[in-house]
């Protein structure tokens, strides 16, 4: 009812465009000459004794005869732009529809019943043939602003090796199934997600995180579809397929935010849904001025018309869609994925942000460097055998031997670990654990307590590493004017360490996570960096949640904006690319508005009252045409966005 037609889109795992898709832009294109074909020598026939005096005139009916294959290749204009005028929602093609009808009807007119000789077929069917290569550079530039997309499907081998019965068997990979072992050797693209069992690699995962130095594998470790294994050979176990993958939800997430609208489109609707109205408006009362003023009837028509195609908005809509398509797929290829293009836009306006420490400001891979005796380390490597936290692993690894089963095992947010053995029960956490069980930790000072039976054992020093580009990502998001803070569970001494050592004046710790999201609720804070597991909640409450790791399930939910390459400077990549987004889409809107204040006056027929010249109807479709043009080739230029996480 709204006017569209269905193209069924594409399903297929490689991304590459439908049957239908593909039949579309094959018709698009014939129409696209058959303009051409037709419109140029029509063109040069009527219009060639304007230049040479002995060049011959052809006849109208010879003109309409090379006019009509024109006006059927460029039906959509009037099909759609009729169609949406009779429902009261007229549109770009709503004006060219009735400028070229117009300018055909008189011209009609004057061939059957006058012998006038004013024929405007050229103008009729050189506007259509404008317009429809104005459209296909729109198209071409979608098209462009999707190939990062289409790059990472395309890394997809058609074909994987899986061991079947102890062999190696060759299957397309959409037969891969959840539980395969699949056999990668040097130079193989990885199919699907997986855990690695057996052998070694180096794999380039440049594609999905925007890193460019190879990342080992070993047993245990994640694999990822689309990313390829340099050296080494390994085999591993098959867990996400398809649409499952990280790929594919990476591939969601640009496809969404380069479909969402931002804000700053709604000044771009809201004057295009009176624009358009306003426009014909204009030109009817330029028609009957200029009859009034005593003007013969095709100068009248002629300018009207020139209306109705001078201010066609295409460019006005290009400016927000396009712009957002291309800084969505850049900020891909960066490591960049942002939700929507809401916080694409908003993410530029911020003001402060907020850090949380383990996993974002640090590795994430703490150490053990000091603790009171084997026990104390015995007890708490007893009690962190079920925990995935950070300090866990690295208490773990430093015990490096057996512990007691466990009969019981309770993690409590922010505060640390209560588990029981078939003896005692034991805790193992920071000093809000020991205090609230009523334990007194005396003098000592650490990051886990230790205590067996409400008797204090000991504690345990762990420190975690900076991260190598964390000082000078704060520096450099401070250089474009936002406020750093660090929000962090750890005890003051610690937080106050990293926060000194990063060059963060301001932080907040022994924070549990409600602790976060009350002082994030408090203080309105713009931007909130997180591992995307812990603060889930957090980057959920901030105003832009930016979520640090290789694109877990809870990271793509709760933030507004992933970081794939876990590397701290994409931060500040992010800031510049939405605020020069934004600068590009209002230098284009500034361009499309004087661009209709300049021509629609002029298109009127306003310089003849000072001798100067009316504007043909094919000069103001060219203008059209440039216009549009200039607004796609400066969004375009978002596609040279250049990395400041290189320098770092």
């Amino acid at each position: 009812k709204a006017g569209y037609g269905l193209i069924v889109a594409s399903s297929s795992d490689n991304d590459q465009p439908s049957k239908e898709e593909k039949k579309a832009e094959k018709i698009h294109l014939v129409r696209l000459w058959v303009s051409v074909l037709f419109a140029v020598p029509l063109f040069v026939l009527s219009m060639g004794h304007m230049v040479i005096s002995s060049f011959p005139v052809i006849s109208g009916k010879v003109q309409l005869l090379l006019c009509l294959p024109v006006m059927i290749a460029g039906y959509t204009f009037f099909t759609g732009g009729f169609y949406n005028l009779f429902k009261g929602h007229p549109n770009m093609d709503s004006l060219v529809a009735c400028g070229c009808s117009a300018s055909f009807i008189y011209s009609l007119y004057n061939l059957i019943f006058t012998s006038s000789g004013q024929f405007y077929f050229e103008g009729t069917a050189t506007i259509i043939t404008l317009v429809t290569v104005g459209k296909h550079i729109e198209l071409k530039a979608r098209r462009k602003a999707g190939d990062s997309i289409r790059a990472l499907m395309r890394m997809i081998p058609p074909q994987a090796t899986i061991i079947k019965n102890g062999k190696p068997e060759k299957i397309n990979v959409s037969e891969i199934k959840v539980g395969d072992t699949v056999l990668i050797k040097p130079g193989d693209s990885i199919p699907c997600d997986g855990t690695v069992t057996d052998g070694n690699g180096d794999t380039d995962e440049s594609m999905l995180t925007g890193e460019s130095s190879p990342v080992s594998k070993k047993n245990g470790d994640k694999v990822f579809g689309a990313t390829i294994n340099r050296n080494g050979s390994f085999t591993f176990c098959a867990e996400k397929t398809g649409k499952d993958t990280v790929l594919s939800s990476i591939v969601d997430m640009v496809r969404q935010a380069q479909s969402s609208k931002a804000p700053i489109a709604r000044l771009a609707d809201r004057v295009a849904g009176v624009f358009v109205p306003v426009v014909m408006g204009i030109a009817v009362l330029t028609f009957v001025s200029w009859l009034l003023a005593g003007k013969p009837l095709s100068f009248a028509l002629t300018n009207a018309v020139s209306i109705l195609v001078i201010a066609c908005p295409c460019s006005l809509g290009l400016a927000t869609p396009i712009a957002i398509m291309v800084a969505s797929g850049r900020g891909a290829s960066m490591g960049i994925l942002f939700r929507d293009a809401v916080a694409l836009e908003n993410l530029g306006n911020m003001q402060t942000v907020m850090f949380d420490k383990t996993g974002t400001l640090t590795t994430g891979e703490p150490a053990v460097t000091a603790f009171k005796d084997r026990k104390t380390l015995e007890l708490a490597a007893t009690a962190e055998q079920g925990s995935e936290h950070p300090f866990a692993k690295a208490v773990l690894r430093e015990w490096n031997g057996t512990v007691s089963p466990l009969k019981r095992f309770i993690a409590i947010p922010g505060q640390g670990i209560v588990a029981r053995t078939e003896n005692s029960k034991i805790l193992a956490g920071n000093i809000a654990l020991m205090t609230e069980n009523g334990i007194d930790t005396g003098t000592d000072k650490g990051e886990i307590y230790v205590a067996a039976d409400s008797q204090y054992i000991g504690c345990i020093s762990i420190k975690d590493r900076l991260r190598e580009d964390a000082a000078q990502s704060v520096s450099e998001l401070e250089k474009l004017g936002l406020k750093c803070c660090m929000l962090t569970g750890d005890n003051t001494t610690t937080a106050s360490e990293i926060a000194e050592n990063a060059g963060i004046k301001e932080f907040h710790a022994q924070l549990m996570p409600s602790d976060k999201l009350n002082f994030i609720k408090n203080t309105r804070a713009g931007i909130m960096v997180g591992d995307g597991i812990n603060d889930a909640p957090a980057l959920e409450q901030a105003d832009i949640g930016i979520a640090m790791g290789s694109g877990t399930d809870v990271a793509m939910k709760s933030a507004d904006i992933v970081i794939m390459n876990n590397r701290l400077s994409c931060v500040a990549d992010a800031v510049k690319l939405s605020r020069a987004t934004v600068k590009n889409i209002r230098i284009s809107l500034f361009w499309a508005f004087f661009y209709n204040i300049l021509g629609i006056p002029c298109a009127a027929g306003i310089l003849t009252l000072f001798g100067g010249p009316a504007l043909n109807p094919m000069i103001c479709a060219l203008c059209m045409s440039l216009s549009s043009l200039c607004v796609v080739s400066n969004a375009l230029r978002l596609r040279r966005f250049k990395s400041i996480g290189s320098l770092l």
